[in-house]
């Protein structure tokens, strides 16, 4: 059964393999993308089920739930940045496991740091949301991205 609790964990277990990935493996970018995104998955399946009561099985129902466009009002809506933030970490995950690139159709699309980036400000932004609205003192990961400066993201100290 889903929980609240269960899937603040599971992230901050992910949080924690995130920051081992980026010490030992440093440009394996694909991975650390796709940690992100897992992530921010179970802190927003943790603040839907705290909403709502409720899990969903696919990633379209989810963001049906999470949206702050969708045509019906829920609970569990987030603001917009924060929606955009995680649709975002979803696309570049899609790419880094599948080397799939909508923009780019039947050409293999590899992930770089710039990704990697894009995709750590993504989840700080979904971070500091959850941080704030549930009180979970999230801490801050040590990490290292070319294209990341020092002090830029309250989650993740940039070495």
């Amino acid at each position: 059964m889903s929980s609240f609790d269960g899937h603040i964990e599971q992230a901050k277990l992910n949080l924690r393999f995130l920051e081992n990935i980026n010490r030992q493996f440093p440009e394996v970018y694909d991975w650390q993308v796709t940690v992100s995104f897992y992530s921010a998955l179970h802190l927003i399946n943790g603040h839907v089920f705290k909403s709502m009561g409720t899990y969903h099985r696919t990633h379209r129902d989810l963001a049906n739930v999470i949206s702050p466009e969708a045509n019906i009002s829920t609970p569990a809506q987030l603001p917009e940045d924060v929606f955009v933030g995680y649709e975002a970490l979803f696309i570049l995950s899609r790419r880094a496991r599948y080397l799939y690139n909508a923009k780019s159709d039947g050409e293999l699309s590899f992930t770089y740091h710039k990704h990697l980036a894009k995709a750590v400000r993504h989840l700080n932004t979904i971070m500091k949301w959850i941080d704030q609205k549930y009180k979970l003192n999230l801490e801050a990961l040590e990490f290292s991205c070319e294209g990341l400066k020092r002090d830029e993201l309250e989650y993740f100290k940039i070495i």
